[in-house]
């Protein structure tokens, strides 16, 4: 039994060995006029090919050369035309990818022309204000320091830095919508 089977398998491989010597020119160009490109040419006979030689044995009439032959052109036109499918998406995947990043890219800078905008502004507004005033505001919201911590290093009480954050952002808001205006 094992005698026969590698008979079998001698003959397969010879068969398809033949084919291939025969046929891989016609093959490769029926690639070639799908996909417009060696590469995926290449890929595409050699899809086919691995496809022939998995489903040979459920080919009818195989040793008929153009039974074969048949079989490997309309393998090669569907791995062609899976192949150039494939690449196509790839390409407008990748475009549209890099569309979305020039388009973030873009934000980004209009995001930072904007923030430094506003910070010329915070930074005009604040100078115009009381110093003590300023001074509290920057150590509150850009420091981060507590109430408690401002009022104890400026020798305040801790009402008078609520009152005073509470005041200063209502007059820096009207201060900056001015200078914004300008």
């Amino acid at each position: 039994m094992g005698a026969g089977r590698n008979a079998g398998k001698s003959e397969k491989l010879r068969l398809v060995t033949e084919y291939v010597n025969a046929y891989e020119s016609d093959l490769y160009h029926v690639a070639f006029y799908i996909a417009k490109d060696s590469h995926l040419a290449e890929d595409a006979v050699q899809t086919a090919l691995l496809s022939f030689f998995e489903h040979f044995d459920h080919i009818r009439e195989v040793s008929v050369p153009e039974v074969a032959r048949a079989y490997l052109l309309i393998c090669t036109k569907n791995a062609a035309c899976n192949l150039l499918r494939t690449e196509t998406r790839q390409a407008a995947v990748r475009e549209k990818l890099s569309a979305l990043y020039s388009l973030r890219k873009l934000q980004t800078m209009e995001e930072d022309l904007a923030q430094k905008a506003d910070r010329e502004a915070l930074l005009q507004a604040l100078d115009v204000i009381d110093q003590t005033q300023s001074e509290i505001l920057l150590r509150r919201f850009f420091l981060g320091e507590s109430p408690a911590t401002i009022a104890a290093a400026l020798g305040l009480p801790r009402e008078a830095v609520y009152q005073t954050c509470h005041n200063g952002k209502r007059a820096l808001s009207k201060l900056m919508g001015e200078v914004s205006r300008k």
